[in-house]
């Protein structure tokens, strides 16, 4: 399964939380959205186009209030691998 983004309304808490998904697993497309911690139960739903997938993305996105942020690039970047020669304490 391949993430394709991630929001988060911006708020902690488990009364407040709010936090979507976009998967693509072969040719379906996943959403889910949680309401609160990492405890909390969460929702998905299945689509077999990436476009009604995002519409509904935006949809929980634009019931969900205000604060929201991308996180995408925070779940999906390479980690950081030092170049040869970076530590001296390496050979």
């Amino acid at each position: 399964m391949e993430l394709l983004g991630k929001w988060w309304n911006s708020r902690w808490g488990r009364l407040a939380r709010l936090d979507i998904w976009l998967y693509r697993d072969g040719e379906q497309y996943l959403v889910q959205a949680r309401k609160g911690d990492s405890e909390s139960p969460s929702r998905t739903w299945t689509y077999a186009c990436e476009p009604d997938a995002r519409a509904m993305v935006q949809q929980l996105i634009d019931t969900g209030g205000d604060g929201w942020q991308e996180m995408t690039d925070l779940y999906t970047r390479p980690s950081r691998t030092p170049p040869e020669g970076d530590d001296p304490d390496c050979e």
